[in-house]
């Protein structure tokens, strides 16, 4: 997991990115230094002594554009070209690479690939920012340049930094490397193959595949076409291509220099390339290879390297024999609901040795298995479950628009639900995991078992991880991100073993695909436990409380029409969602009344602190694909820096981009009329009402006279909590309050042509104000930005050293 993706998603202007990307550069390369000799984002520099070369790179950033467009990576390059002329005209030793980089993208290059147009004719005296305009010929020569073809990296969660400081050592060092295709990475290549170099292809899965293998292995007969955006291929004629993708991706994966035996082995794998793109594009799950000889080496590990030969082995979700097509075992069994998957696994000659059948595996009975499997379960023979079952949950909502309602209706959902097992009975994972338990009677079942892991940390799973724990060990296993099933999804599933030969361990690898290699890298350990601890989102709910009808909301400004009842003396309302890590960006925020769905939490005075930090310590981390089924325990209000933590939340709390507290003069809720208050606004009504008169603000200093200080403002000022504030939590209220004296004027006139923000209300929250500040005083607002971001950085690590949760 990229720790560099979190931080550029944060990213508001291009200075942020500039500023990212130089401390990550500097971190990873010892002794290198960043100046700007002549303006720019930067020349690094670092020596490495054993090949005695000196790192010279040019830096360019940028904030969202595309970098795999030629046109954009020229306009770029002809900036850098210009700071490069002026290392030149000043004598001194130019520059022997570049680095540009945006929020999800980078590559590096040799200057060598531009150098060449230092000579050319043209007025050198212009900004660089200004070069790509003024120089039209230069730039579309440029384009059509073949030595311009960088790799662009996607910077996204898989993304390793080494990886292009790697690549600048070895464009200095003219150290040429290319990544070899091979059975591990092939799916994961020819996915990249697909999206970025094919375009508009009007060919079948089965030729884009072959098409892309004959590319690789028989580039003499497949060629990209002298002018055109297109290749002339031997058996398809010419493909659409994007020209300079299909280049830059050539020059980064070796090609025709495999070994005749090599070449066959790749071409033998177009097979899979079809059927694994085909059972995607169906919504299929399938196990990508790399991940499935992980699996069967962590097997190795635990239960000994002959466990082929000794266990009998049976699949019974086996699909096309994806767990085990690569391998033989002495006896195996596969079975399907599909028979066209027997059809199927049986024409391409997958696994001769096994006996493969149609089964119902919730549904058969005992007497419809194969007799020898039979056998091998009455007899006590020691049988290991390789499985990656069905992931599918019932729903029950008839709103859903992709419900499921009645998947998970079988035999073993009946028994389960007798056991009182509640969320695990919806699930046919666990489904398959409660009927493989049954067979356990002498302790003779081993799993290996690909799955979500939520069985083992969720508190609705209790019942059920319990009856799991009674009859069999968990022996640990690995995590990786669902995107290598199907390339979209992201959320962690689990490969578990499970005996009774074996001790205890809820230890799993974190595993994830190297970016440059496309193979699989360890990035740490999890352990993964079943929550006792109470849950935050139970923490925070109010008790006992008389309801009150207050306005609903269904946004900041919008009423809307439905009944959600507030509590006495209520606050505002935390729309506090799933209690996971995976809704912190979509579900959590704050409004200043209820809103029109059934999580809105109403807060008064209670619990209005613990609502803070919660929301504090959600928004605050960002969801990754192995922390987003992490849910929020309730913290260690004893830690000695909860207090500090509690203060600095209010302030988090009103300026985040979620935080929708407004203030609404006049709506009509339930045929009456309503003003909504915004009780988060931290300035006095005596500050406002001076404000308003100083400056001729009619309609806010009648708003404002004769009302009553908010509730954070007397927290804050009346209670002294401001004195407690951190400095930069201060330093980001102080620069809120000097932002509100600065706009009146044009906060005044805005009002007056878009009544609809209620910008006269006094109290006005920031969800309103910032509608101001963005687009009249963009400096100030950004450095506002960027102070809280450096107040929401501070905070990021309590939220696990403060036990919201675990890391």
């Amino acid at each position: 997991m990229s720790k560099l993706k979190s931080k550029l998603d944060c990213s508001i202007v291009e200075k942020d990115n500039e500023n990212i990307w130089r401390s990550e550069l500097l971190s990873r390369i010892d002794d290198s230094k960043i100046s700007s000799p002549f303006g720019g984002d930067g020349l690094l520099e670092a020596k490495n002594n054993k090949s005695n070369k000196d790192l010279r790179t040019l830096l360019e950033f940028k904030f969202d554009v595309d970098l795999k467009n030629k046109l954009t990576q020229c306009n770029i390059l002809i900036q850098c070209l210009y700071y490069i002329k002026k290392y030149e005209n000043a004598g001194q030793k130019l520059p022997s690479t570049i680095f540009v980089s945006d929020t999800d993208e980078c590559f590096a290059i040799h200057t060598n690939a531009i150098i060449k147009y230092l000579g050319y004719d043209v007025d050198w005296k212009i900004a660089p920012s200004e070069a790509h305009r003024k120089n039209p010929k230069m730039i579309q020569e440029m384009v059509d340049d073949s030595d311009i073809l960088p790799f662009v990296y996607n910077v996204d969660n898989s993304f390793n930094i080494q990886f292009v400081v790697d690549k600048l050592w070895d464009l200095t060092n003219n150290v040429v490397r290319k990544i070899r295709i091979t059975k591990d990475n092939i799916v994961n290549i020819y996915d990249y193959f697909f999206k970025n170099v094919l375009k508009d292809c009007k060919l079948t899965t089965n030729e884009i595949a072959n098409l892309f293998i004959q590319l690789v292995v028989n580039p003499n007969d497949n060629y990209i076409h002298p002018k055109k955006s297109v290749v002339v291929t031997k058996s398809y004629g010419e493909i659409v291509i994007v020209r300079n993708q299909f280049k830059s991706f050539f020059s980064h994966f070796e090609g025709d220099i495999y070994s005749p035996k090599e070449k066959e082995g790749l071409t033998a794998l177009v097979d899979r390339l079809v059927e694994d793109e085909t059972r995607r594009k169906k919504g299929e799950f399938f196990t990508p290879t790399a991940f499935v000889d992980l699996a069967h080496t962590y097997i190795n590990n635990v239960f000994g390297d002959d466990w082929k030969d000794r266990f009998v082995v049976w699949d019974n979700s086996c699909g096309t024999m994806n767990l085990t097509r690569d391998y033989r075992f002495k006896e195996l069994y596969c079975s399907t609901l599909e028979q066209s998957d027997i059809d199927t696994a049986n024409q391409m000659g997958y696994n001769p040795e096994a006996t493969k059948f149609q089964y119902d595996f919730l549904n058969g009975d005992y007497d419809a298995l194969p007799k020898g499997l039979r056998d091998a379960i009455d007899g006590g023979k020691e049988i290991l479950f390789l499985i990656n079952p069905p992931y599918a949950t019932a729903r029950t909502d008839k709103n859903e628009s992709d419900s499921k309602t009645g998947v998970a209706k079988n035999k073993i959902n009946t028994e389960m639900l007798n056991f009182g097992f509640g969320e695990a009975t919806k699930n046919l994972y666990t489904q398959f995991l409660y009927k493989i338990l049954s067979f356990n009677t002498n302790n003779n079942v081993k799993i290996g078992m690909f799955s979500p892991n939520l069985f083992l940390t969720s508190k609705s799973f209790k019942n059920f991880n319990t009856f799991i724990k009674d009859k069999i060990n968990i022996n640990g296993g690995f995590l990786m991100d669902a995107r290598n099933f199907d390339g979209t999804s992201m959320w962690p599933i689990s490969f578990t073993m499970f005996s009774n030969d074996n001790p205890y361990s809820n230890k799993f690898d974190m595993l994830d695909q190297n970016i440059e290699t496309f193979g699989i890298e360890n990035f740490g350990v999890k352990e993964l436990d079943m929550i006792d601890e109470e849950r935050a989102c139970d923490w925070i709910k109010l008790k006992g409380n008389n309801s009150t009808i207050v306005p609903n909301l269904s946004s900041t400004l919008k009423i809307k029409n439905t009944e959600k009842r507030g509590v006495d003396n209520m606050l505002c309302v935390l729309n506090n969602g799933t209690n996971r890590v995976e809704q912190n960006e979509k579900q959590c925020s704050f409004l200043s009344s209820m809103i029109s769905n059934n999580t809105g939490v109403p807060v008064n005075k209670d619990n209005f602190l613990k609502t803070t930090v919660l929301f504090t310590a959600r928004k605050s981390i960002k969801q990754t694909w192995f922390n987003m089924k992490d849910e929020y325990l309730v913290p260690n209000i004893n830690h000695p820096q909860y207090k500090q933590y509690e203060s600095d939340s209010i302030v988090y709390s009103i300026f985040n981009n979620r935080s929708y507290q407004s203030s609404l003069r006049n709506i009509t809720y339930k045929d009456k009329n309503w003003d909504i208050k915004n009780e988060f606004f931290w300035m006095s009504k005596q500050q406002m009402v001076e404000l308003a008169d100083n400056n001729e603000y009619d309609e806010l200093y009648r708003d404002a006279r004769n009302e009553s200080n908010r509730y954070v403002y007397l927290k804050l000022f009346g209670e002294g909590v401001y004195d407690l504030l951190s400095a930069d939590a201060k330093e980001v209220l102080d620069m809120a309050t000097e932002l509100v004296k600065k706009s009146i004027k044009m906060r005044k006139l805005i009002s007056d042509t878009n009544p609809e923000y209620h910008l006269n209300s006094w109290d006005a929250g920031y969800a309103q104000l910032k509608l101001v500040w963005k687009e009249y005083f963009k400096d100030e607002f950004d450095a506002f930005r960027k102070s809280y971001k450096r107040l929401e950085d501070r905070m990021r690590p309590l939220v696990y050293e403060l036990g919201f949760l675990k890391s």
